[in-house]
């Protein structure tokens, strides 16, 4: 999956602007590169607990990003965290699977409006767009290889979270819902 920014002019393709991931730079050295600090029990997603969390696998699911552990409804995933613009630009393209409990979460450098699309995304996801406190604003069902954008409803998007399809149903995630970094 690939995302998009909108601005005022509309829509900017990933490619072009690649979702203005500045922060996630930072993220990238919080969590890539510095000791990071342990924590004893789960806390909102945010910034301040991404960059506290500690990171169980920095290889990831074999390409190469730094993972986390979250706690959603009544789940629990290891998440993907995308660090770079590529990253962020790549998402989950030309994957032919994500594992039963796998997330890819993608941090937006400031609360805005977002859309991704599914360009040579294989599997059907659910897309949670997320606040700056962890809490779910919305949930879409994404198809595979559908590139027509999702574009979010609020401008205060922080964080997206890619899962299987149905996992935040099954887990009982809705509107409003927190998501949670774990230890």
């Amino acid at each position: 999956m690939s995302c998009l920014v909108i601005n005022r002019a509309g829509l900017v393709p990933g490619n072009v602007r690649l979702c203005l991931i500045c922060a996630v730079c930072i993220t990238t050295f919080c969590i890539g590169g510095c000791g990071l600090f342990y924590h004893s029990g789960p806390v909102g997603l945010s910034m301040a607990s991404l960059t506290e969390a500690r990171v169980f696998d920095r290889r990831g699911n074999g390409f190469g990003l730094p993972m986390v552990k979250l706690s959603a409804g009544s789940g629990r995933l290891a998440a993907e965290v995308a660090s770079t613009p590529l990253q962020a630009a790549t998402g989950l393209m030309y994957r032919a699977r994500l594992a039963p409990d796998g997330a890819m979460l993608f941090v937006n450098p400031a609360s805005q409006r977002v859309a991704f699309h599914m360009k040579d995304t294989r599997m059907p996801l659910s897309c949670a767009f997320i606040d700056s406190n962890g809490a779910v604003l919305e949930i879409y069902a994404m198809l595979p290889g559908d590139e027509t954008p999702v574009a979010s409803a609020s401008d205060d998007v922080r964080f997206v979270l890619e899962v299987n399809r149905g996992w935040l149903e099954r887990h009982g995630v809705a509107v409003g819902s927190r998501i949670m970094v774990t230890e």
